[in-house]
């Protein structure tokens, strides 16, 4: 009887090498690209507690017919009025400010999850509705 026939199941160790190298380049192109997407959703925390701040500036300044000049004055959520974000990726800061101006400030935490996101450090936006954002240094585009 010949024996040479016989079916062979599974896979050799060569096969499984190159599956797994195939995996690991996938994997390493990948996961940069998934951290960026990360980050750029993460930006929303801070986006929007800019948002929601210079919206109650106008509000405080439509019944006070100054800005505030802190934080706690403002009809905010708590952790807005202590400086974070509502999801804690972004230090919160009031600046620039006289009666009729202000400028609100996040900033990626120094660390944890949003450190890493060296584009859009800071963000930024005054009275006017003027948005600007910075990697530390340097303007910076595609934050807002």
């Amino acid at each position: 009887m010949n024996t040479n026939n016989a079916l062979h199941n599974g896979f050799t160790l060569l096969e499984l090498m190159i599956a797994v190298v195939i995996l690991s380049i996938l994997a390493a192109v990948a996961y940069p690209s998934y951290m960026g997407q990360v980050q750029k959703t993460r930006r929303v925390d801070g986006k929007s507690a800019v948002l929601e701040i210079a919206m109650a500036q106008e509000q405080y300044y439509t019944s006070k017919k100054t800005y505030a000049s802190t934080l706690n004055l403002l009809s905010i959520d708590s952790a807005l009025k202590a400086g974070n974000s509502k999801e804690g990726y972004y230090t919160l800061a009031l600046g620039g400010f006289t009666a009729t101006t202000f400028t609100i400030t996040a900033t990626a935490t120094a660390t944890g999850a949003q450190a890493g996101d060296t584009n859009c450090k800071k963000m930024t936006m005054n009275q006017m509705g003027v948005q600007a954002s910075t990697n530390g240094t340097t303007s910076t585009t595609g934050c807002w």
